[in-house]
């Protein structure tokens, strides 16, 4: 799991990273946990690579809930976690969807039951993800926010819900079809490889996805359908 911690004050900071220790030799969970000391620091060179951060409130450059709004923007996946003196501002953490907040002076078996929660939902709310470039950005895209994957040339082309993004390189289609078939992922035809959970209809040489037409090819319409009836039973 890897955790960041954004705190200004040293002390806090290195009783946070002795209580995260204390809790992953206790839970058994491995823990990557790095320490920035302001907000414009995590920020200034964001990556979607993080699982759990914990924001600190009252920072001088930049304060935890600004922080957390503009990483918010660039990552929709992470768990955020205050770290305040008075709970009152905590409450702002329902606008960028905290999961929870600490008080200062930390105590330890309090910090285990915040944890506690943190560990459910991150558990339940594990998804495999691909990374991709987009506007300059490196984003997490979750296989659920994928519609289909459409190869030209040596370019893939991810539909997702954020827009298309197209990734060059040597990876082929057949190779993502095999890393991808368990997970619900079939190909239509020699171009397209579609996630099963966005087809909408199949009609003789189209299958509907997200609202687009693709072609079905004759070779592997009846493959495909029997995934399709494979992953509906599944789901």
């Amino acid at each position: 799991m890897r955790i960041a911690i954004v705190e200004d004050e040293k002390e806090f900071a290195k009783q946070l990273m002795n209580d995260l220790d204390r809790y992953g030799k206790e839970s058994g969970v491995v823990m990557d946990v790095r320490w920035f000391t302001d907000g414009a620091q995590i920020v200034g060179d964001y990556r979607p690579e993080w699982d759990l951060i914990l924001l600190d409130i009252d920072m001088p450059t930049m304060d935890g809930i600004t922080t957390a709004k503009e990483i918010r923007r660039q990552d929709a996946g992470v768990l955020l976690m205050f770290v305040t003196n008075l709970a009152q501002y905590a409450i702002k953490g329902y606008e960028v969807e905290a999961v929870d907040y600490v008080l200062k002076p930390i105590n330890y078996q309090a910090f285990k039951m915040k944890m506690n929660k943190v560990m459910r939902i991150y558990r339940n709310t594990q998804e495999e993800f691909v990374m991709l470039k987009k506007e300059g950005e490196i984003k997490r895209i979750p296989l659920s926010h994928i519609y289909y994957i459409e190869v030209t040339g040596h370019r893939m082309i991810y539909h997702t819900s954020e827009g298309i993004i197209e990734k060059s390189g040597e990876q082929t289609l057949t190779v993502l079809e095999r890393e991808l078939h368990d997970r619900g992922f079939a190909r239509c035809n020699a171009c397209y490889l579609v996630n099963l959970r966005f087809v909408d209809t199949i009609t003789e040489q189209e299958i509907r996805v997200a609202g687009e037409c693709l072609t079905v090819s004759r070779g592997k319409k009846k493959a495909f359908c029997e995934e399709l009836m494979e992953y509906a039973r599944g789901h």
